[in-house]
């Protein structure tokens, strides 16, 4: 048991360093997950003390291919509401971050900025859907006909197998699925795939 309380441990850990925050900046959304060969925004907030210093802002993509950006400098100082709109590119499936360089005076700060590009889904997975779940609904259904009644009295008398196999099913595996989501910091669609 303490095997598995570090194996989650460790698998939370790593989630908490993805995303660097500094009191100053935040972003909205917190994590980009945007469709592959499209185009989304970023939102810079600062949140910071108001100042007559000139802020001006680089970015840069870590992985050009999975996340590119049209313009890689802009001057926060000109802005108004104190946010700025970052158009970013989506190009192929991946993870990646952008490099905020934020030079206030003569400070400079440096935030990580996570980008997940995802598959596009096309029509035609939403019809397989829909014809997939009714026969699998069907399938277990005619599997759960097939028991015989001298087969459930003898699993009732020996009820072992069946606790273990419930405990595993409910409680194990859905711990195991909860904790990889978090440690790689799955999107909500994947992180439901896990469970299943």
């Amino acid at each position: 048991m303490a095997a598995f309380a570090v194996f989650v441990l460790l698998c939370f850990l790593p989630g908490a360093f993805l995303q660097y925050a500094d009191s100053d900046f935040g972003f909205e959304p917190a994590i980009l997950n945007i469709p592959e060969r499209s185009e989304d925004n970023v939102t810079l907030l600062y949140i910071g003390p108001n100042s007559t210093e000139s802020i001006f802002l680089k970015v840069s993509s870590a992985r050009s291919q999975v996340a590119m950006l049209k313009e890689g400098s802009f001057n926060l100082t000109a802005v108004s509401n104190n946010s700025l709109s970052v158009p970013v590119q989506s190009g192929h499936i991946g993870i990646t971050t952008l490099d905020f360089t934020v030079n206030q005076g003569a400070s400079a700060t440096v935030l990580d900025y996570t980008v997940k590009v995802l598959r596009a889904r096309p029509p035609f997975d939403e019809a397989l859907n829909y014809l997939l779940i009714p026969f699998l609904v069907v399938n277990a259904f005619a599997m759960g006909t097939a028991v015989e009644w001298p087969l459930v009295v003898k699993v009732l008398k020996r009820p072992h197998g069946v606790a273990i196999g419930v405990l595993s099913q409910f409680v194990f595996m859905p711990l195991l699925a909860f904790s990889f989501s978090k440690a790689f910091s799955l999107a909500d669609v994947y992180a439901i795939g896990k469970l299943a």
